[in-house]
């Protein structure tokens, strides 16, 4: 077998892991089924009636234990798998929340008339650099922002703030907000 091959077979079968794992209820079977193989397995080999041993389970702890025997295979996958694809998700959602503060530019979120919503800690230490009190963040938005149309974003818009040249990326998100994404170009002589 070739490289090429190689690639070609490790990649499809790591595409159906993936689409196994994506489900949890088809990972919870596959994995379970596994485990009752195994059972049945272990059974034979030991030269062990499978059908007599689950008769024997009902009658030693009765049909909800013998049915908890048999389920658990499917059902403690099912909930592991859940359960890890939940915390990843809430991993990856506070990935992103800390995102805009970990940007070293000015991030300003605000609704369509200008007024801000949020602001990044790269805002707030410029407001604190140049003396301006974190009360008037507005000064870091763009006086012309209300007269873009939102049909034609994304945009750029200059604005000055105490001597300070920023170029703002604009940008509009699905529940109507406009981002603001703002880099420091240059320091006009005061």
């Amino acid at each position: 077998m070739n490289k090429l091959s190689q690639k070609y077979n490790q990649s499809g079968l790591l595409i159906a892991l993936k689409c196994i794992f994506a489900r949890p209820y088809l990972a919870a079977l596959i994995v379970g089924s596994f485990i009752n193989i195994g059972k049945w397995l272990n059974y034979v080999v030991h030269d062990t009636n499978y059908v007599a041993s689950i008769v024997r389970l009902k009658a030693d702890g009765g049909y909800v234990f013998a049915a908890v025997d048999q389920l658990m295979p499917y059902v403690v996958p099912f909930i592991v798998i859940t359960i890890s694809r939940k915390l990843a998700k809430i991993t990856e959602q506070a990935f992103y929340d800390t995102f805009p503060d970990l940007n070293p530019d000015i991030v300003i979120k605000c609704n369509l008339a200008g007024m801000p919503q949020y602001f990044n800690t790269t805002a707030k230490d410029f407001l604190s650099d140049n003396d301006i009190p974190a009360e008037n963040i507005e000064t870091l938005i763009p006086l012309k922002i209300t007269s873009i149309n939102i049909d034609q974003l994304p945009c750029r818009l200059e604005h000055v703030v105490s001597g300070e040249k920023i170029e703002y990326l604009i940008s509009k998100s699905d529940n109507e907000e406009l981002f603001l994404s703002g880099r420091i170009r240059q320091s006009l002589a005061k």
